[in-house]
């Protein structure tokens, strides 16, 4: 199916869409303002996968800023929402406390971006990696906070390339069966 240009019911500002307001947020209550709009953002995307009859496991979820915040966040709380998850300029609310189960996430981040560091990425990474989690991590040198074109050709990239490790680890059982027997 095509890709949806702007999300219904989201809330709308002069510089995009947004899944929950900014105006008087703080790094203190960030954690409480996507908790609070992620059933909606959840229930979205069920709806829409419905709607395409499609399984979670062929479900990717892209973000852009909030966008990457929320789909990072939605694949923590809810099991078997998305297969893979692209998460553009992001980051998490609240660091991750468990890799999301059969969810391979690509982090793709500029390092000049001065609205989220690209450090916390890296340290998100690594602790998802340490969790167990399919994850990649790409930060880009000279891209500050933007949907840059070289940022969506890693992410294709990703999309075509990318073995989770739950298939690989099923194909190398696989031929070890097939060796054996």
């Amino acid at each position: 199916p095509e890709a949806f240009d702007q999300i219904p019911g989201s809330a709308e500002s002069s510089k995009g869409q947004q899944w929950y307001s900014l105006q008087g947020a703080s790094d203190d209550d960030h954690p409480e303002r996507v908790a609070a709009a992620l059933p909606g953002f959840i229930a979205t995307v069920r709806a829409w996968a419905e709607q395409f009859d499609m399984a979670w496991e062929r479900v990717a979820l892209a973000g852009f800023s909030q966008g990457a915040v929320m789909a990072l966040e939605a694949v923590q709380a809810e099991p078997q929402l998305a297969g893979r998850v692209l998460a553009f300029s992001g980051a998490y609310a609240s660091p991750p406390a468990h890799a999301p189960d059969q969810v391979s996430l690509h982090i793709l981040h500029g390092q000049r971006d001065p609205v989220l560091p690209y450090q916390d990425q890296v340290t998100a990474a690594r602790r998802l990696v340490q969790l167990g989690a399919d994850v990649t991590a790409d930060v880009l040198p000279d891209l500050g906070h933007e949907l840059h074109a070289e940022l969506i050709a890693r992410a294709m990239e990703q999309l075509r390339t990318f073995v989770p490790a739950r298939v690989w680890k099923a194909a190398m059982e696989a031929a070890k069966e097939q060796k054996l027997g």
